[in-house]
């Protein structure tokens, strides 16, 4: 990973102080080194413009009119946008006790007044680069986070057909079963075959039977609800997953593919049973009410009964039957 030079001459200071000359003493030393520098003079107005502004690091008094630096630094640390910001407190009290309260409260440093300019401002400094540098981390894992759900959804899709694979069938058929199961829904299982695509690929050539292969996975997407899963599983073969679906719905879905295939008319010369491009569909269901039936054995159902439809003279649908 590769962190680039941060720039802290951007640098945003707030200063919570109900005193405006020593916001003004600070504004002065923080200008040299060209960090904008703000000011509130009550806690609230503090915790209004950190929340808005979101500067790189808050400098807060513990003496305020309206509430004190500690409950302010506690309210800016539970706050999600302000949370990561450092607190520094500014102050007057020398007490253990205030120092041990203000790190309890979230502070990263503690500087007593009067203070040393060059302190501050190497301090101030320190926590600037601190900040700059864990944004510049977040930002990177961030798009760490998006590469890696890229490369997730990469793996587990066709590339040619851009539905799902067969590795994100197996992912996905496991969990509907499991939903299935538990909550006592039906669902069904096509498993679809091109017929005689072979003759086809060679008939056309391989980039025109890929550029068929691609046209299909959009019909197979067009002819499902948004809840159901389409997969390449193989070859010429895709499955279709239709949760919350019985055999009649199955039959339904399957007839839809089959015409919107059909409507596609592509010439087909070495199909004998149709001078188009035709499907032919196997269909089983899981009966919620026979929850020991496996994945598995759904899956090998539906094969047979694509091999049934491939039997019957091939462009049918055929559901399993014992």
């Amino acid at each position: 990973m590769i962190i680039k030079k941060m720039d802290n001459s951007k640098a945003k200071i707030l200063v919570i102080d109900d005193e405006p000359f020593n916001a003004r003493i600070l504004q002065d030393i923080f200008k040299q080194e060209k960090w904008q520098t703000d000011w509130a003079l009550d806690g609230q107005s503090g915790i209004d413009q950190a929340i808005s502004s979101l500067p790189h690091v808050i400098l807060l008094d513990v003496v305020l009119p309206d509430m004190n630096g500690f409950e302010v630094c506690r309210i800016l640390k539970a706050h999600n946008t302000t949370r990561d910001i450092p607190v520094l407190f500014l102050t007057a009290k020398t007490g253990k006790e205030d120092k041990l309260r203000a790190f309890e409260a979230g502070a990263v440093d503690f500087i007593t007044k009067p203070f040393f300019v060059e302190e501050v401002r190497a301090r101030v400094k320190t926590q600037i680069k601190l900040k700059l540098f864990s944004d510049e981390l977040k930002e990177k894992n961030q798009q760490l986070a998006i590469l890696a759900e890229k490369l997730q959804m990469l793996s587990l899709t066709d590339g040619l057909m851009l539905i799902w694979n067969r590795r994100a069938f197996e992912i996905e058929i496991d969990r509907v079963h499991q939903n299935s199961v538990r909550y006592r829904h039906p669902y069904c299982l096509l498993i679809a075959d091109l017929d005689f695509f072979k003759g086809l690929n060679d008939y056309y050539g391989h980039q025109a039977g890929d550029r068929i292969l691609h046209q299909m996975g959009r019909i197979f997407k067009q002819a499902v609800r948004s809840t159901d899963f389409v997969a390449r599983y193989g070859g010429e073969e895709i499955v279709v997953i239709l949760p919350e679906t019985d055999c009649s719905g199955g039959i339904e879905t399957a007839r839809r593919i089959q015409q919107l295939v059909a409507d596609e008319k592509i010439v087909h010369p070495y199909n004998p049973v149709h001078q188009y491009l035709t499907v032919s569909i196997g269909i089983a269901a899981f009966d919620p009410e026979s929850p020991d039936l496996t994945y598995y054995e759904v899956i090998r159902q539906a094969d047979k009964a694509l091999y049934q439809a491939k039997d019957a003279g091939r462009n049918t649908i055929r559901t399993y039957r014992e």
